[in-house]
């Protein structure tokens, strides 16, 4: 009897949501654009577009991008881009919030642009090249789960 009760455990636990008939589809969508170069020591800033990918309204509360989002950086020998003193001061914690907050309603399909300086938060200022990408988490509200961007790459070249 044990032995039964563990096998419809174990399958239970191996349904993905998506098989009882929830939807994969995630509320909306990340897309981030930049330069395809900048100069060593430049700015090196992206443009992060966030799309209402539903059919009804979503609501975003817009806070700090830097903390809203998590950025993934890599060189082009595949190894993680060290962080720059500010992103490791940054207290990003889900604690009471004392800065900018704004509510904003996505209408579907419709989308909202931010611009985010990349490197205030990784040190990019060596010559090569470096593949980004951004996740953001979806609220509660809204189905849990996490959204992931495309996978830009920008050359710090001379």
């Amino acid at each position: 009897m044990d032995t039964l009760r563990i096998g419809i455990l174990s399958i239970l636990l191996s349904v993905s949501p998506n098989s009882l008939g929830k939807s994969a589809q995630l509320p909306f969508s990340l897309t981030i654009s930049a330069p395809a170069s900048v100069a060593p020591g430049s700015d090196v800033a992206i443009k992060i577009t966030l799309t209402n990918s539903s059919e009804t309204d979503i609501v975003i509360v817009d806070t700090d991008r830097e903390c809203e989002y998590a950025v993934e950086i890599r060189a082009e020998n595949g190894k993680p881009v060290s962080e720059t003193q500010h992103k490791r001061d940054l207290k990003c914690k889900k604690i009471p919030f004392n800065g900018k907050r704004s509510i904003i309603t996505l209408k579907p399909h419709k989308s909202m642009e931010d611009e985010m300086l990349i490197d205030r938060l990784y040190e990019m200022d060596r010559p090569g090249a470096y593949s980004i990408q951004l996740t953001r988490e979806v609220p509660k509200e809204m189905g849990k789960g996490v959204v992931k961007s495309n996978i830009l790459t920008i050359a710090v070249a001379e």
